[in-house]
Parts: structure tokens; C-alpha cells; sequence
């Protein structure tokens, strides 16, 4: 038997969550919240979570729920790439950044300057320098760096 719950009493509930400044633990968690919204989820709401995810820098259960948003289909908007990309250069996991990025370009999706500055950034830490030119290569090429 499944338990639905009505949007109000899923707002109630993560209201209650976060005044009490407790945290839900899984993406389990988040996905039985989501459900009551709109039965399998949607795109604000998952969304929402992702970006909330790296800002308290679990970025590992924000990239989980980024890859299950895609897996199902619903196409991640760029606040919540950004994030995730955000959040794995912050932690020097530059192949899943990139990965988000390839996701992104096959979606349709175009990444913006946070996009590649996450990127480009890291890659100068790392000393990658082919990399990070053609990080600013793209950039260049899709007009939002203008070299003088």
C-alpha cells in the first residue's frame, strides 16, 4: 500500500525538519518528500534539494540526486548543474564535473561562465593546463570571454 502524502502536510514537514535545524539524512528521505508533491517528483522540488545539498556541502548526496533526476528523464536545470559542478571542483572530483558538463551539452543545456570558472578553476590548481585552455577555448568560442 502506498502512502501519499498532500503537498501542505510535505511543506509542513520540511518546515518542521528545518526549524529544528535537523537535516534529512538520504536522498531515500528526500525522495518520499518529493512524492508527495507530485507523485514520481518534479523539476522545482528536486531541484530545490541539489542546490540545498552543496550548500551544506554534501555533494555526494546532491550528485546522487542529480544523476537520478537525469536517469528518470527530468532535465536538470543550470542553477542545480552549476551546483553540482560547484560542489565536486570545490572537492577536486573534476571527471564527475566534467561528466555533468558532457550531460548538460546532450540535454541541450548550455553551460554559462559559472559553469566553466568551476572548471577552468580547478583545472589552474591542478596544473591541467591543456585542459583548462580549452575550457577557455569554449568559453571564447560561445562569446562569453572576449580576448582583446
Amino acid at each position: 500500500m502506498s502512502m501519499r502524502l498532500s503537498s501542505t502536510a510535505t511543506l509542513k514537514t520540511f518546515r518542521q525538519i528545518f526549524r529544528n535545524g535537523m537535516s534529512p539524512p538520504s536522498v531515500n528521505i528526500y525522495n518520499f518528500r518529493i512524492r508527495g508533491f507530485a507523485g514520481a517528483g518534479n523539476f522545482e522540488s528536486e531541484s530545490a534539494l541539489i542546490v540545498a545539498r552543496c550548500k551544506e556541502k554534501k555533494v555526494r548526496e546532491a550528485f546522487g540526486l542529480w544523476k537520478a533526476m537525469t536517469d528518470k528523464g527530468v532535465e536538470p536545470n543550470l542553477v542545480s548543474s552549476n551546483a553540482v559542478i560547484q560542489g565536486l571542483c570545490e572537492e577536486e572530483r573534476i571527471e564527475e564535473a566534467e561528466e555533468v558538463v558532457e550531460e548538460m551539452n546532450r540535454k541541450g543545456l548550455t553551460p554559462d561562465e559559472n559553469t566553466y570558472m568551476s572548471l577552468f578553476q580547478l583545472l589552474c590548481d591542478r596544473c591541467e593546463a591543456d585542459k583548462a585552455y580549452k575550457v577557455l577555448s569554449e568559453m571564447i568560442v560561445r562569446g562569453m570571454l572576449v580576448i582583446w
